[in-house]
């Protein structure tokens, strides 16, 4: 082993010599290849849809695809409307109509608007049905207001869907379009499809167009760009009908979606300009070399372009999770540098001219490089197992970014630091006595008192495990932003006013044509509207729309209005009638309420948004209700599928820890065979893991013992540190290997792999401390959580490799002397 492992070295070696020979040949393939993939930039794009966070395979995004090319997009912005006055007041109801009016006519890709203004009145007159706007015309008189007064309050489609707990605010809902197309094209995009096209079954598939064999793709749903439009128009609007009595707020999962996007955009670029920044000082202050400060960044830099590039070469769109990607890499890119700068330095110090020093710093640390490369790698792929979409892209961008910084470090470094004019003078502070003596320190004190060592870590350790069995889990986005966020606000004041601002679609298939058609099943639609109001708990619904509001509601006007006929009509013929009457009536309402064959309807349930680790259970138990209710109805073989908002929330939960437990066990997996062949034996390289591990378990107690929960970037935290914690470990145990084959002096080689690795990995530990503390500057509060638990998990993994690590070797050294 120690054989194959001199000779890799002496690759490495040889590989420097080509670089300080062939500069810059080396220079013109990296500038080829980086500028070749840095054309796709413009193509990066942005997602924060909560669909985005289930692989596209995923049954449940599935069925929410399949929800959406039939009845278009669930998610809503929803206004709350707030007066000082009252909403039965002539101003205020010329102003919301105004309002009502300016949305429809000019924010983007707007569906539909739904307010008071256009609430629908069935009513009937004579033999005749009629289906109008409430506000036809705007009451004048007192005496007219309050008759509206009268109506909203007392009629059942209007309590609880445009008013709130008080008369002082009213809600008005926005739904758009769900494909990304230019507004001006929309017939050329959509008018080649008919109902079945647009169905709920996968008739995209199968369907041809007329007189072709051409196979119809549907258009693609919303980008984050569309829903950054739509939501820029709607605010534009807003923005010009504010006034004192009468304020508007937006919420709704759009303009969440939005505020997350806009988030990550602004946080890519704090993140960024301050890691640069910062680790420009760390670097400036520990070498006092202004070359050890641009070349680090420049080759790090060029590694995270060309990730950025492939990325959106390939059509990976850039999340709240992806966000981590470019400030992590620069962190670990400089890292890589380090290690190189170090040694060569040292060589240069030993009396060695520039080609020399740096065939001797790849000689000496390029293999110990590239395997902490490929442990990181390994670690972060593990990601790729995950559930969820964006952290399974995070592993396989981030360990693709590995890689290049790598790639970078031994091949673009060498030939600048060759082309580059650098002095050969002694280093001022790398050899400063404060880190030489604490680093000596820690190394006597291991391999002298190795049980003690142990002991402290195993209290500390065993502690950590017994307080991460308190560990929460969650996933609610609304709370990564501040408390005084306009959006925030909002979908608070939704949850307390008004039962909430999110959507649960139930789908109902009967598998028949008009199936629907049938009073039987809209009675058992009735009663999953009772069982749905009974809930209580941290889930309510507020409120249900469907097909049986506009039976009853028909049935009643055409029957004198008479509030006793409000029902469901006995006779199948007879409701069919009366559902043809209304389609005839000129409302277009049915048209997002069933398919066009009556074989499926929709019950959308407006519900209290809230942590998304209560949604399994809820959903769980509600379809479960649902199943039941359907169970005795005869003939029905048909389906349900619950989707919308709140069901593709509800599958991040699962998602989540199965994520967790299969990533977490394919890192230890991938890593521990890596550390195996590094070291030459199994048993050490087993033993090796203990000082990689230990910070995972430490991080995991915080989180037991904090609030903070487990969540879509806390779940980053263990296979990222195992990776980081596995480069230290690496390079001390790659050099105490080579220094006690020399001598077989225990401590010595402790003490001399501290004072040569081990200042490289206190240098790198602090420059990625300070890089991942950057997080802590950005709003999302889980982000805040996520860059201080891994600094953390940094900063242990640095004292593991300087204390655990040299008593373990201690120990193994003692039992192979006492076997000897």
């Amino acid at each position: 082993m120690k054989d194959i492992r001199r000779r890799i070295e002496s690759k490495f070696g040889a590989w420097g010599a080509f670089c300080t020979r062939h500069p810059w040949l080396v220079l013109l393939s990296y500038a080829v290849v980086v500028g070749a993939f840095s054309t796709n930039l413009n193509r990066l794009t942005i997602d924060t849809s909560a669909e985005s966070l289930l692989r596209p395979d995923n049954p449940i995004r599935i069925a929410y695809n399949e929800f959406r090319h039939q009845f278009g997009r669930d998610e809503r912005v929803l206004l709350i409307i707030d007066t000082d006055k009252t909403i039965y007041d002539t101003e205020f109801l010329t102003r919301l109509k105004h309002l009502h009016e300016d949305l429809e006519n000019n924010a983007v890709k707007v569906q539909e608007v739904d307010s008071l203004f256009n609430a629908r009145r069935t009513y009937g007159d004579g033999d005749q049905l009629n289906v109008d706007d409430l506000l036809e015309e705007i009451p004048q008189t007192q005496a007219e207001l309050d008759t509206l007064r009268h109506v909203v309050t007392n009629h059942p489609l209007y309590r609880g869907q445009y008013i709130g707990d008080t008369d002082k605010s009213a809600l008005l809902y926005i739904e758009t379009d769900a494909y990304s197309y230019p507004e001006e094209s929309q017939e050329d995009v959509l008018g080649g499809f008919d109902d079945a096209d647009l169905g709920f079954d996968d008739e995209f598939a199968d369907s041809e167009t007329a007189g072709s064999d051409e196979v119809k793709e549907p258009p693609p749903f919303l980008t984050g760009e569309d829903n950054t439009a739509i939501v820029k128009s709607i605010d534009e609007v807003i923005s010009r009908h504010q006034a004192e009595n009468f304020r508007i707020l937006a919420g709704g999962s759009p303009h969440m979606m939005n505020t997350l996007m806009i988030t990550v955009m602004r946080d890519m670029t704090v993140f960024s300009t301050a890691v640069i920044l910062l680790i420009s000082l760390i670097l400036g202050i520990l070498f006092r070399r202004f070359v050890v400060v641009f070349l680090p960044l420049l080759v790090s830099s060029l590694s995270v372009m060309l990730t950025v590039s492939i990325l959106a070469l390939l059509g990976k769109p850039f999340t709240t999770v992806l966000q981590i990607m470019p400030t992590f890499l620069l962190a670990v890119g400089v890292s890589n540098t380090v290690h190189i700068f170090a040694i060569f330095f040292q060589a240069q110090g030993k009396g060695k001219n520039k080609q020399e020093s740096i065939v001797y710093a790849l000689e000496h640390s390029g293999f110990a490089i590239a395997m902490s490369a490929f442990t990181t790698a390994g670690g972060l792929l593990s990601f790729t197992v995950a559930e969820i979409q964006p952290v399974a892209d995070f592993g396989i961008a981030s360990a693709m970014g590995i890689i290049f910084a790598l790639i970078f470090s031994v091949g673009l470094l060498p030939a600048l630091i060759t082309i580059l004019p650098i002095k050969n003078k002694p280093l001022k502070n790398p050899e400063s006595k404060l880190n030489q003596r604490f680093l000596r320190s820690c190394g006597s004190l291991a391999a002298r008192r190795p049980a003690l060592v142990l002991s402290v870590w195993g209290i500390v350790l065993v502690s950590s495990l017994i307080s991460a069995s308190n560990m929460r889990l969650s996933h609610e986005p609304i709370k990564w932003l501040s408390e005084d966020d306009p959006v925030r606000i909002s979908m608070n004041r939704l949850n307390d006013e008004f039962g909430g601002g999110m959507f649960l679609e139930v789908m109902i298939d009967t598998d028949k044509q008009g199936g629907i058609k049938d009073p039987e099943l809209l009675r058992r639609i009735e009663q999953i509207y009772q069982t749905a109001y009974s809930y209580e708990g941290r889930i309510l619904i507020s409120k249900a729309v469907s097909i049986l509001d506009v039976a009853k509601e028909t049935h009643q006007a055409l029957n004198r209005n008479d509030a006793s006929y409000y029902a469901v009509p006995d006779n199948r013929e007879l409701l069919a009638q009366e559902l043809l009457l209304f389609e005839n009536s000129g409302s277009d309402d049915l048209e997002r309420m069933v398919d066009s064959q009556f074989s499926k309807a929709r019950i959308t349930f407006r519900t209290t948004y809230v942590d998304a680790v209560y949604y399994p259970e809820f959903q769980e138990t509600f379809y479960r209700d649902v199943e039941n209710i359907l169970a005795d109805y005869p003939g029905f073989e048909g389906d349900v599928v619950f989707t919308g908002f709140l069901s593709t929330s509800s599958e991040t939960m699962p998602a989540l820890i199965n994520s967790l437990i299969r990533s977490y066990l394919l890192a230890f997996l991938t890593i521990t065979p890596i550390m195996m062949f590094m070291l030459g034996s199994w048993k050490v390289g087993l033993l090796s893991m203990l000082p990689n591990v230990a910070p995972i378990v430490l991080a995991l107690g915080l989180l037991g013992i904090t609030d903070i929960p487990l969540d879509t970037f806390t779940l980053l935290i263990g296979s990222i540190a195992l990776g980081l914690a596995v480069d230290d470990t690496i390079h001390f145990m790659h050099n105490y290997q080579r220094f006690y084959s020399e001598h077989g002096d225990n401590e010595r080689a402790i003490l001399q792999s501290l004072q040569t690795s081990g200042q490289a990995i206190l240098f790198t530990s602090i420059v990625l401390v300070v890089s991942f503390l950057i997080y802590t500057l950005s709003i999302i509060a889980a982000l805040v959580n996520f860059g201080i638990l891994i600094a953390l998990c940094v900063g242990v993994a640095f004292l593991a490799d300087a204390t655990l690590a040299p008593s373990l070797v201690t120990l193994v050294a003692k039992r192979k002397h006492a076997g000897d």
